[in-house]
C-alpha cells in the first residue's frame, strides 16, 4: 500500500466523476485539502470490520469486494465495488464503525476523504447531497433483495443470482475474465466452496455457462433467469 498527498486533484480535473461534478469549486478545494490517494495491491485490506471509520473511501481505479465476517471461517460477500463508487458511507454517517470488511480484488486506487470535510460538503452542496441520498437508497434496496434471495432460495437459485449480478452489474458482458475466485463466488452465493464448484460444473454440463480457469462465458442467460425465478 502506498499513499500520495497531491493537492488540487479534484479542482483541476477535466473529467470529474458524476458525484464530484456536482460540488462547488470552493468545496472541491476543501475535499482536495483533506484527502489522500492510497494505492492498494491485490489482496490488501482496504477497511476492516469492527475498526473505526474516520474517512469516506472513494474508489477511482480497480475493484474491491465487500464481505461480512461471521463467527465461523465462512464470510458472506455482499457485493463488488467498482470505480467511482463509495465504501463506508453508512458507517461515516452512522456509528463510525465498519460493519464489513473490504479487500482489493486487483491493484486498486482509492481516495480517503476526512469525514468532517465530506459532511461539510454535503451540508452546503444541495445537488451533491441529494445524489448521496439516492446512492444510499439504491444500495439499500440491493442489500434487501440480496438478503431475501440468500435466505429464501435454494443453492441453484443463489448461484444463478450471483452469476446474473456479475454479468449485468459488474462486468456488464456475457463473457469476462473473473477477478473473483471460486471461494468468492461461494461467499457471494452464501454456500460452501465445494457446493459452488459442483454447481458451476452442473451449469457447464447443462450448457448454461462456459468456464475455463478465470474466463467465464454466459451461454444461456434465459436459463439462468429461470433458475433464479424458481429459486
Amino acid at each position: 500500500m502506498t499513499t500520495h498527498t497531491g493537492k488540487h486533484i479534484c479542482v483541476k480535473c477535466t473529467n470529474k466523476c458524476y458525484y464530484f461534478g456536482l460540488i462547488k469549486d470552493s468545496y472541491l478545494e476543501l475535499i482536495d485539502q483533506n484527502k489522500v490517494e492510497v494505492h492498494f495491491r491485490k489482496g490488501e485490506i482496504i477497511c476492516k470490520q469492527g475498526s473505526f471509520s474516520s474517512n469516506v473511501i472513494f474508489l477511482t481505479d480497480g475493484s474491491a469486494k465487500l464481505y461480512i465476517e461471521g463467527d465461523s471461517e465462512r464470510s458472506l460477500m455482499i457485493g463488488v465495488v467498482l470505480p467511482y463508487n463509495f465504501i463506508g458511507l453508512p458507517e461515516v454517517l452512522g456509528d463510525n464503525v465498519y460493519h464489513f470488511s473490504a479487500v482489493a480484488l486487483e491493484d486498486t486506487i482509492a481516495n480517503l476523504i476526512k469525514t468532517e470535510s465530506f459532511m461539510e460538503t454535503i451540508e452546503n452542496c444541495k445537488e451533491f447531497s441529494l445524489e448521496i441520498i439516492k446512492y444510499f437508497g439504491k444500495n439499500g434496496c440491493m442489500l434487501f433483495d440480496k438478503f431475501i434471495n440468500i435466505t429464501q432460495k435454494q443453492l441453484r437459485g443463489r448461484l444463478a443470482d450471483a452469476l446474473i449480478y456479475l454479468t449485468e452489474e459488474i462486468y456488464q458482458n456475457m463473457e469476462f475474465n473473473l477477478t473473483l475466485n471460486r471461494k468468492d463466488i461461494a461467499e457471494l452465493s452464501n454456500m460452501s466452496t465445494e457446493n459452488a464448484i459442483r454447481l458451476l460444473s452442473d451449469f457447464k454440463k447443462e450448457d448454461i455457462i462456459e468456464i475455463d480457469n478465470k474466463k467465464l462465458k454466459i451461454l444461456n442467460i434465459h436459463a439462468l433467469r429461470r433458475i433464479s425465478k424458481i429459486g
